[in-house]
């Protein structure tokens, strides 16, 4: 934990069902219950206060989104298909 974490999943989007129709994924909510869940496993074994200490000073990256793009894709393109093609 001290030199860093992952908690990505390929798959997940902001809205919720972004990806369950294509594998199995932890939703983004889920990756910040994990964060919750280490954090706290943490600060039972560094002590609180060390605890605190790191992760103020650590580097968050989020990159989230695309899925939900192409979620809605999916959802749609038999729709976008048969407008395209029944003309």
């Amino acid at each position: 934990m001290i030199h860093g974490v992952n908690f990505a999943s390929a798959g997940a989007g902001i809205i919720l069902s972004s990806g369950s129709e294509l594998y199995q994924r932890a939703s983004f909510a889920m990756q910040v219950e994990q964060f919750v869940d280490m954090f706290q496993q943490m600060k039972l074994s560094t002590g609180e206060e060390a605890s605190e200490r790191l992760v103020s000073k650590s580097v968050f990256h989020i990159s989230i989104g695309v899925n939900d793009y192409i979620h809605f894709y999916i959802k749609n393109i038999s729709n976008v298909l048969q407008s395209l093609y029944s003309r």
